[in-house]
């Protein structure tokens, strides 16, 4: 009679979140990193969302980052940590050419955006700063 009871009972606790439904995919985010090195300095932009990343560039003549996004979810929520020396400044975000809402938080050394949106399949987030290798170099220099 235990013997049933347990088996029963172990069978209750695996069916019961299954057939709830809840999907995983909303609640769980994937993480990509991208090293990027420009004019003899590194940096490493990190993306997390539930949506996969396709294609990073950074271009620092235009001072842009574009990321091809795919995803299979109807809601989708991105986090990016961007350092501040590569891209900075007025920050604007365009998602498939539109000027999307963000809530952006400054560091010190980083920038924190997360970027909400709806729909499913690719689109194109462009993240445009107004400047780009802002940092002085202090230098130790000595009159001989």
């Amino acid at each position: 009679m235990i013997k049933i009871f347990f088996i029963l009972l172990l069978v209750l606790i695996v069916s019961i979140p299954t057939a709830l439904g809840i999907p995983l995919s909303d609640k769980t985010a994937l993480k990509f990193t991208f090293p990027i090195s420009v004019e003899e300095h590194d940096f490493v932009v990190e993306v997390a969302g539930n949506m996969s990343v396709e294609r990073f560039d950074f271009s620092g003549d235009e001072k842009m980052i574009i990321l091809e996004l795919q995803s299979s979810i109807q809601d989708n929520i991105l986090e990016m940590t961007v350092p501040k020396t590569l891209l900075g400044g007025e920050l604007t975000f365009l998602l498939d050419d539109n000027e999307v809402l963000t809530s952006v938080k400054q560091g010190s050394n980083i920038t924190f955006v997360t970027v909400e949106f709806s729909g499913t399949g690719a689109h194109v987030l462009q993240i445009i700063g107004s400047t780009h290798l802002d940092f002085f170099e202090i230098r130790n220099v000595r009159n001989v």
